[in-house]
């Protein structure tokens, strides 16, 4: 692979963590309704978890060495493969008070 196609992949890591990190602030400052606010604090908190792993997917490549950290990625994957299922657990939670 060429450098610059890899520093393209790595420049599409750190924009998909750049949008992950806003999400995350912008969630964080919902102002939550009362009965809900102990479920929308753990909603921002694992949606928070998740942008810091998508953030330590995109540090495991090395565009300089042109290299991946191949246990780190792989890390990351799988704490945002358990991370999003904890995302998805949370929303419904808040989802089915609202009803």
């Amino acid at each position: 692979m060429s450098k610059a196609d890899f520093q393209e992949i790595a420049t599409a890591f750190d924009d998909a963590v750049d949008i992950y990190q806003d999400a995350a602030s912008n969630l964080s400052a919902v102002k939550a309704p009362a009965r809900v606010i102990g479920m929308h604090k753990a909603l921002a908190q694992v949606f928070q978890e998740y942008a810091d792993a998508t953030q330590a997917m995109a540090d495991a490549l090395d565009v300089d060495k042109q290299a991946v950290d191949l246990e780190a990625f792989r890390n990351s994957e799988t704490q945002q493969n358990d991370l999003i299922v904890k995302f998805g657990t949370q929303l419904r939670r808040v989802m089915m008070s609202a009803m």
